[in-house]
Parts: C-alpha cells; structure tokens; sequence
C-alpha cells in the first residue's frame, strides 16, 4: 500500500499561504479562543478529486505550541463521520472532475487529550499554536503524479467552517517509495 503524507497547516499566528478570509478569521484568534472551543465540535473537510482516497487510519489533527516552557506537539486522531461523492461539473470551457468529500471529526480518545491539552494552554500565558491536518493517501495509482485538493475546519458552529485550502494543487513525489 502506497502512502503519502500530507501536512496542510494552519498558522494561528499567521501564515501567508492561507486565503485572505481565513486570515481574517483568525486574526483575533488567541490562547483565550483556543480555550473556549468545544472538541466534540470540531471538524475538518477534505475535498480529493477521484479517484484519490485517503488513508482513514493517518487522520489526525496536531497542534503545536509554542510557550514559555518550549515547544511541545500533540496529536489528536481524526475518526470518519461521513463520505460523499460529489459529482463532476460540466462547463462551457472547463470540467471539474468528480470529487470525494471526507468530514472527519476528534475521536473520543482525541476529545479528552484535547481538553487536557487546553488546561496546559490557560496556564502558560503567551502560547503561540499552530494546527496542522494530517492524512495520507490509501493506495495511490501510480498514473497520479498530482492531486487537487480543498481542505476546510470548523472551530465554532456559529462561523462555520474556514477554507484552509481550495483546489489547492499537490505534486506527487514518488522519490521516497
């Protein structure tokens, strides 16, 4: 089984790669709204054209901290709440292949480290975190030499999700199989 590794972050401090919206989101996001979120509410969305399928098993989400103390990482496993095919668009000039949608949510594991994690963050005054979705890529064929992906969170039913990335273009770098 072929497996790709995906990072896709999400700078809470700021990130340039991120659309300007998701910029503006996130700008008064601080160590007190990270605190307050629920983790039975949150969610990510991945959108992969067909016939790419990710690997269920490396789903994870990760936040890193920066604090007074140093560095540290935590790994939160992502468990599937839903699949969803979503059928091709025919246009005048462009087609847009079938999609695969995959809402992913905090296992219950994920759920009870992520509340221990955010006691850890309300101690520690200035913490700086970046959240990062984490999957790879179950059985690629090897006629994919680059995908077409859009990642989207929710951190807040109210506002709901945040485009992390869309149809954002990957390239397949076969060099470490």
């Amino acid at each position: 089984m072929k497996k790709i590794v995906l990072f896709v972050v999400l700078l809470l401090t700021g990130c340039a790669n991120i659309p300007l919206a998701t910029m503006l989101e996130m700008r008064s996001f601080d160590q007190n709204s990270f605190v307050q979120l629920n983790p039975e509410v949150i969610r990510t969305k991945i959108q992969l054209d067909e016939p790419v399928k990710i690997d269920l098993d490396s789903a994870e989400l990760s936040l890193a901290i920066n604090s007074s103390k140093g560095v540290r990482l935590f790994q939160f496993p992502l468990e599937l709440v839903s699949e969803q095919n979503i059928a091709p668009e025919e246009g005048f000039i462009f087609t847009t292949p079938g999609k695969t949608e995959y809402t992913l949510k905090l296992s219950a594991e994920a759920i009870r480290s992520f509340e221990e994690t955010q006691h850890v963050v309300a101690s520690d005054a200035g913490s700086e975190f970046d959240i990062t979705v984490r999957t790879g890529f179950d059985d690629l064929p090897d006629h994919i030499d680059e995908i077409r992906l859009s990642i989207f969170l929710l951190l807040n039913e109210q506002r709901g999700y945040i485009t992390l990335f869309e149809d954002a273009e990957l390239a397949i770098n076969r060099d470490g199989e």
